[in-house]
């Protein structure tokens, strides 16, 4: 997430939200906040961070994601071609919720099928 690399330049906060892509998982969030409990003031990075967040939808972990996550998982795991976990959960809240996923990550989320993906520096606003 830009928002964890700090990026002044990052369009993908509230006010430049695409019409597919209009929350964040859960999983995602805890990405991000485990990178605040790293830096020298965690309560102003969370403060920081949850205003960030304001406008957002929050997706939570449910059962469907849970099953279309097992289902993914099995599959590229028999091509060899396995992503890390939490790629793989943000991955399957996309497609659950038929979302476009915002990411610079295309290496791992590339290998997910039926995954629309957003990549702000290469795409210039289109969805591939």
């Amino acid at each position: 997430m830009d928002y964890r690399r700090h990026r002044k330049d990052s369009k993908c906060g509230p006010s430049h939200r695409l019409g597919a892509i209009a929350g964040d998982s859960a999983i995602a969030l805890g990405e991000v906040y485990e990178d605040a409990f790293i830096l020298t003031d965690p309560r102003a990075a969370l403060r920081e961070f949850r205003n960030f967040l304001t406008g957002f939808t929050v997706l939570d972990m449910t059962e469907p994601i849970a099953e279309e996550f097992a289902q993914n998982r099995a599959l590229l795991r028999g091509q060899g071609t396995l992503i890390p976990d939490m790629d793989l959960l943000i991955a399957s809240t996309a497609l659950v919720h038929d979302l476009t996923l915002m990411t610079r990550n295309e290496r791992h989320f590339r290998r997910v099928s039926g995954l629309r993906l957003y990549r702000p520096e290469r795409d210039g606003g289109a969805v591939v």
